[in-house]
């Protein structure tokens, strides 16, 4: 006799249902603004890392997630003019040590909910220097009280931000999108029946490390699973020698899609 609390595989139409809702969280939750800047390192430094550094150097608490969008629309209204998209390249060749508006990054966090660290959250969602969000996480980094919110089912085409041969900016570094198969809903859907018919039972699931694209950093294929709300189109001023490597790095990358 079956035991009452049996788990039996998804079917495809539940996966895909699943993959198609977006995360919520209805229990009590605060939201956290971290506004994202940038600086310029003075030191020498080579390709792939570029003389950009990250500092959230602002955290804001609020109540609702309205509020907090209304924070991001007015600090990007007062600061337009000084954000990243207005840097030079000759103040990054001169390394200057002004700070620039990056990306807005928006996280909810759970009320009385036991955390496994500080950087878990139910919803991630980024916004760019204007205020505009770009993405939004599909999955959720914390113990919620409702384990299906840490579950990733993959994102559908319209989700997915990055082709294979984008030049991305990731951390301070600069690479190129080599694969975005990995994020899709499809794919994760044959991996998820493959894992299960192996298995014999629907003990296994995608996570939040799943909701990535890889990146790699030279042809030796140095690489990152970047972040899907960390990793961002290529929009920052580099010396022409970088663009060269980066070029180089795309015929690379296409080269070993047709192989």
């Amino acid at each position: 006799m079956e035991p009452e609390n049996a788990i039996h595989p998804l079917t495809r139409e539940q996966f895909f249902d699943r993959a198609s809702r977006p995360v919520r969280y209805d229990g009590p939750s605060v939201w956290r603004l971290d506004v994202d800047r940038l600086s310029l390192d003075c030191k020498e430094v080579s390709f792939p890392k570029t003389r950009y550094e990250h500092c959230a150097v602002e955290c804001y608490y609020f109540m609702t997630m309205g509020e907090a969008e209304d924070r991001i629309l007015r600090i990007a209204a007062e600061e337009r003019g000084h954000t990243a998209s207005s840097i030079t390249l000759e103040d990054y060749k001169t390394g200057s040590l002004d700070q620039w508006l990056y990306a807005f990054h928006l996280y909810q966090l759970p009320v009385g909910e036991k955390l496994n660290y500080g950087t878990c959250h139910v919803l991630h969602r980024v916004y760019d220097e204007g205020g505009k969000l770009l993405d939004s996480s599909k999955c959720a980094i914390a113990r919620s009280g409702e384990p299906e919110y840490e579950h990733f089912f993959g994102r559908n085409d319209d989700e997915i931000r990055f082709k294979v041969g984008d030049k991305v900016e990731y951390g301070g570094y600069v690479g190129v999108v080599a694969s975005v198969n990995g994020i899709g809903t499809e794919h994760l859907w044959k991996s998820y029946r493959m894992i299960v018919s192996r298995k014999g039972f629907d003990g296994f699931r995608f996570d939040d490390s799943d909701d990535s694209y890889l990146v790699v950093f030279d042809d030796d294929w140095s690489h990152a699973h970047a972040d899907a709300c960390a990793l961002f189109h290529l929009h920052l001023p580099l010396p022409e020698e970088y663009g060269r490597k980066l070029d180089a790095l795309v015929k690379f990358v296409k080269a070993q899609q047709d192989d």
